[in-house]
């Protein structure tokens, strides 16, 4: 996997960049309430989980969304098993461990079903060469989302996760929105007892350009870097560094950073960055009420970039942010997050296969 992200990241104009699904939880919750009514819309604006429970009573919504990002030019889909978590099956809906072995196997069919699906319509499409989609099985927070998890928490819940991809079809394991160190730490050590690569995504604060990038538990990204690239240095089942649920400046501004540390790393070879940003005129660091602290201040994004009714980025905007982030050849994965749709993604899509 790191040779196959070294050959991406060649200076060459047939460079593939991989272009991962928006934010599939956002858009589950539309979909559900139009396919089974007000009732479940409602359930939906209350409950983390009834996305997650969606891909056991209603998979058909589940993988229709799946097909709908690969037929917008998608290429990674995530399994929806994001809030498959004890903290979120004990808190919202008194489940235990049974069910997140359920659920998030459901999420992996859906997956697969989805995939399978497309490339059958796709095969009969005269002269059509499609590649097969991957499928990144998502490695959550361990705890609440923007929250460092306690070590040990963190540890045993990736293990189980870990373990019950290894014996399902999916491609990459995605540790996402992660908030510290220790949970991408975590996320490594089960890896090491798989074969399947490692997608490490952390979180960051959304802070004005010129602060150092911080990651939401507190920590300098560039400290978490270089721990997670110590810790790699013998397994080397690492395959990419990405940042996803914040804005797309502060996004790339981290890329930026990553990219320089990087360079100086022997330990990085053949290691891809990405991004997938967030969608919202309200940063997540605005919406937590995150406070401005020494050498911190908090990003202000244009109003302009934002569409007035909805107040999601217009998808030329993010266009423009994946091409500034694709100027660099070490970034070779992009997408989008909380807020990011289908159309959005198939926009993005079309600038990727332009540049």
């Amino acid at each position: 996997w790191r040779g196959a992200c070294s050959a991406m990241m060649e200076r060459k104009p047939e460079r593939e960049v991989l272009v991962l699904d928006g934010g599939f939880g956002h858009e589950l919750k539309a979909r559900l309430g139009a396919a089974t009514g007000k009732e479940a819309e409602a359930e939906a604006e209350t409950s983390f989980l009834a996305g997650a429970l969606a891909c056991r009573d209603h998979p058909n919504v589940v993988v229709d969304l799946h097909r709908q990002f690969l037929e917008a030019g998608c290429n990674v889909i995530t399994s929806n098993n994001f809030v498959v978590t004890p903290h979120f099956l004990a808190k919202q809906a008194g489940l235990g461990e049974a069910a997140l072995e359920e659920l998030t196997r459901c999420a992996v069919a859906c997956c697969n079903e989805a995939r399978n699906g497309f490339l059958a319509a796709s095969s009969q499409q005269a002269g059509a060469k499609t590649k097969r989609p991957l499928i990144a099985g998502s490695l959550p927070p361990a705890g609440a989302t923007y929250c460092a998890a306690p070590a040990e928490d963190a540890r045993a819940f990736y293990a189980k996760l870990v373990s019950i991809f290894s014996s399902a079809p999916i491609d990459v394991l995605l540790g996402e929105t992660l908030a510290s160190a220790e949970e991408a730490l975590a996320c490594l050590g089960a890896a090491n007892e798989s074969s399947l690569p490692l997608w490490v995504s952390f979180t960051l604060r959304d802070l004005a350009p010129g602060c150092e990038p911080k990651l939401r538990g507190g920590q300098r990204l560039a400290s978490a870097v270089a721990a997670l690239l110590e810790a790699d240095q013998e397994r080397r089942k690492l395959a990419a560094i990405i940042i996803n649920c914040c804005a797309p400046a502060t996004a790339g501004h981290a890329l930026a950073t990553l990219s320089k540390q990087l360079e100086g790393e022997r330990d990085a070879d053949g290691i891809a960055l990405g991004a997938y940003a967030n969608g919202f005129a309200t940063t997540t660091s605005e919406w937590l009420g995150d406070g401005e602290g020494e050498g911190d201040r908090l990003l202000r994004q244009p109003a302009e970039d934002f569409d007035s009714a909805t107040g999601v980025i217009k998808a030329d905007r993010l266009c423009d942010h994946v091409a500034e982030w694709l100027s660099d050849p070490r970034v070779t994965i992009v997408g989008g997050c909380c807020g990011i749709g289908v159309d959005h993604m198939q926009q993005v899509s079309e600038r990727v296969k332009s540049l």
